[in-house]
């Protein structure tokens, strides 16, 4: 099955193989993602997402320290 998806450009489609750009947003974002696996009945670790200094200090003092960084993203 072939699907197409808006070109980086926003000019035109652009052919995918292999899994589907909708399931890849769906696995990276984070509160799509604990819908599926409450959904699913999988347990997850606790985690959460922060955009800030103040927002990271607050959520590892929620979930406890060590707090471990999956990934970091320049804004």
């Amino acid at each position: 099955m072939r699907r197409l998806a808006p070109a980086r450009a926003g000019e035109g489609n652009v052919a995918i193989w292999g899994t589907p750009p909708d399931s890849i947003d769906d696995a990276e974002d984070r509160d799509k993602w604990y819908e599926l696996l409450t959904r699913l009945d999988i347990r997850q670790p606790p985690g959460g997402m922060v955009t800030s200094e103040e927002g990271a200090l607050a959520e590892a003092a929620k979930l406890g320290y060590p707090a471990r960084p999956g990934r970091a993203l320049p804004l």
